[in-house]
């Protein structure tokens, strides 16, 4: 079983002692049906200063661009944070 560590509202996951993941959701616009298509991701850090690091720039939508927006996972599926508007892209 993985190690994981409790990260405000987010999880970062520890499955090698060499780097940290970031757990998100990433939510492409680019052929959005007044939903946007969303899957799981990642990102790989290297230490936990740089996962807190991350945590922020995706807290601060510094990941976002016009077509892809980054956002933390959350769990349980009632947590997560709904705030991509897909509704006025078109």
């Amino acid at each position: 079983m993985a190690n994981t560590t409790k990260h405000s509202s987010s999880m970062a996951t520890v499955y090698n002692p060499n780097y940290i993941e970031v757990l998100t959701h990433k939510i492409s616009l680019r052929f959005s049906d007044d939903t946007g298509y969303v899957y799981p991701d990642r990102i790989v850090t290297r230490s936990q200063k740089e996962a807190e690091a991350v945590i922020a720039s995706i807290k601060a939508h510094e990941l976002d661009t016009e077509l892809l927006k980054v956002r933390l996972r959350r769990y349980p599926y009632e947590r997560h944070l709904v705030d991509v508007d897909v509704k006025n892209l078109f």
